[in-house]
């Protein structure tokens, strides 16, 4: 008879240790957690993803990691991580998510992984190995990603305190420039603090529209790029955890930097922390804002020939996961979908959309046009890296960014699925009212 009640006071005890919910009340938790492969002779070779084949790791300059910021509102939480890595694929985060929602709770729909689109982290798509017809993935590594994802939004949801929130919005078109025509870009820096009532940082979160490639096809040393620089510079200036996250990156928006050097990476981060943390001073405080999710399962036809080949091949896992509506030999010539989950979210009047690719700037407005408050962020390679997001009417086939695109169809898909979420979301928020 002694063993319910001990059992009972464990469970009283847990329930007193979760910090206490009141209506409407925000809680935030952050965390990172390291995910930097062992490089060296005597291990096996770290492919770094990005501009060709055979670019391995000879060093460490900084970690790599992967950042969670939890948030709870009005009884439900969610989670949002930064993985810095070029990209990671949807049916690996739709796995990861899941364990998420069985060992935390969080359901996998209300998880956004993200990735910073470093291109000096290991290939985690497959197509920067040592040659063409073999994959660069480590399996291995990937299943760290996966039970760093977990842990990481683990440590966050266990860290959540009550919050403020704050919002600031500023241009950094000096360390900015687009390589393709017609020149297009999103110098808008946006950055989002959740602070303590008494005044300590729980996170910083920064968003912005550049390729972290700042370090170029010559660089062997594994490194976060920029966003590394960015989250040191934010921890020193506010504390907290600084997590940084991509915006519609496509186009080409690449750095506009003197040389490829970690000097000009420090330059670029330092430049872009300090306009964020000064574009808070004197936002408004946003005292609980609930939180909304809107999301959707899309899937975008795999136009791309080559792209289908690498997947028969093994070069990109995942190919058991693409969509078809024929079966057997009928496959054979039908155009198989790639399946993303979408969100729509909103924070108060803070609005985000997620893109599971490199969205061309073109396309960033007809999307925004549906939120009607703001700031209003796109987190890029969020959910999936289908590659570039073009607009259909710019398509050219012998270009670079085209090469590396699920096919002309998946942009004007993404931006009418966005806009009737987004429009989904704001008849939510209306509803409230």
């Amino acid at each position: 008879m002694r063993t319910p009640v001990c059992l009972w006071t464990l469970v009283a005890g847990a329930l007193a240790a979760l910090p206490a919910l009141a209506d409407g009340e925000l809680l935030a938790g952050a965390s990172a957690v390291r995910i930097t492969p062992e490089v060296g002779e005597d291990r096996a070779p770290v492919y770094l993803a990005g501009f060709g084949q055979d670019r391995t790791a000879e060093s460490v300059h900084d970690d790599i990691w992967a950042r969670a910021l939890v948030l709870s509102s009005a009884g439900e939480r969610y989670a949002f991580v930064a993985l810095d890595l070029i990209g990671y694929g949807g049916h690996r985060i739709e796995a990861a998510t899941a364990q998420v929602e069985k060992e935390v709770g969080i359901p996998a729909t209300h998880v956004v992984v993200s990735s910073t689109h470093t291109h000096h982290g290991p290939d985690a798509i497959g197509i920067w190995g040592p040659r063409p017809t073999r994959s660069g993935i480590d399996p291995a590594f990937l299943d760290r990603v996966d039970g760093a994802i977990l842990e990481s939004v683990r440590q966050a949801a266990a860290a959540l305190v009550p919050v403020r929130l704050r919002a600031g919005e500023v241009d950094v078109p000096e360390v900015l420039r687009d390589s393709r025509e017609p020149e297009v870009m999103d110098p808008v820096l946006r950055t989002l603090h959740f602070e303590k009532a008494g005044g300590e940082t729980v996170a910083t979160v920064f968003v912005y529209a550049m390729h972290p490639e700042v370090l170029w096809s010559r660089n062997r040393v594994l490194t976060s790029d920029y966003p590394h620089f960015v989250r040191a510079r934010a921890e020193g200036a506010l504390g907290g955890t600084a997590i940084f996250f991509p915006g519609a990156v496509g186009g080409m928006q690449t750095p506009k930097v003197p040389e490829h050097d970690f000097a000009s990476a420090e330059w670029v981060g330092n430049t872009l922390a300090d306009r964020g943390v000064g574009s808070l001073q004197g936002a408004e405080w946003l005292v609980d804002p609930e939180v909304r999710f809107v999301t959707r399962r899309v899937s975008f036809p795999l136009e791309n020939l080559m792209f289908r080949v690498a997947i028969g091949m093994g070069v990109i896992p995942g190919g058991k996961h693409l969509e078809y509506s024929e079966r057997g030999l009928a496959r054979l010539f039908e155009t198989p979908r790639v399946p993303s989950r979408l969100a729509a979210i909103s924070i108060g009047p803070i609005r985000i959309a997620t893109l599971p690719g490199e969205l061309f700037p073109e396309l960033a407005d007809p999307i925004r046009a549906h939120m009607r408050t703001g700031p209003k962020i796109l987190l890029g390679l969020a959910g999936n890296e289908l590659g570039y997001i073009l607009p259909r009417e710019q398509w050219n086939p012998l270009d670079y960014e085209e090469s590396m695109s699920l096919g002309p169809s998946t942009g004007p898909i993404l931006v009418d699925a966005l806009g009737e979420m987004l429009d989904e979301l704001e008849r939510g928020v209306d509803g409230e009212k």
